[in-house]
């Protein structure tokens, strides 16, 4: 678990807490010792039920939705950023960060259904490995990009990186109506 985006956050800007969602074993362990970090050990989705997390050997990023096209996989706890929000009495989202392998898309439509509107979105889509996910990761995509410009996000692309097999983009709430 990479957390200096979030360690930046921290030092750079009044912010009272971050939390992050992570259902790694290790992961708890690198966060219990850092100040302002709050941890749900959980897999973000947009319900909360056990599934599946697949994982690929010799990659440690782990995926509900199965990027890899992988056998391996354990069960894990979902968590939604509804209960989440509930759980700390959090109304407004400043940032939300989603490196979620494979789902941050329907993360984020769940969110826009449900009212929740954070000022900056911070994702990335990526294209999963078995070609025939692929049509339906297109149709998510634009899906996903439509949704965030109807509810009046401004959307920036972070990166050339691998470009074509996954895309970083920020969706910035635009308060200009």
């Amino acid at each position: 678990m990479d957390i200096s985006f979030e360690e930046k956050v921290l030092e750079n800007f009044t912010v009272k807490s971050v939390i992050l969602v992570d259902p790694g074993e290790d992961s708890k362990n690198i966060v219990s010792t850092k100040k302002g970090f709050l941890f749900e050990k959980a897999a973000l989705f947009t319900e909360e039920k056990k599934m599946k997390i697949y994982k690929k050997k010799g990659n440690k990023n782990l995926s509900l939705d199965n990027l890899f096209n992988s056998d391996q996989y354990n069960l894990v706890k979902t968590i939604t950023i509804s209960q989440i929000m509930e759980k700390y009495n959090i109304y407004n989202l400043d940032i939300m960060k989603l490196d979620v392998e494979g789902v941050a898309d329907k993360i984020i439509i769940d969110c826009l259904e449900k009212k929740i509107f954070p000022n900056q979105i911070c994702f990335e889509l990526e294209r999963p490995i078995k070609i025939f996910k692929q049509i339906d990761y297109f149709k998510r995509f634009i899906k996903t990009v439509l949704l965030l410009k109807k509810s009046n996000y401004i959307l920036y692309n972070c990166t050339n990186l691998k470009l074509g097999l996954r895309s970083e983009i920020l969706a910035v709430k635009n308060e200009i109506k």
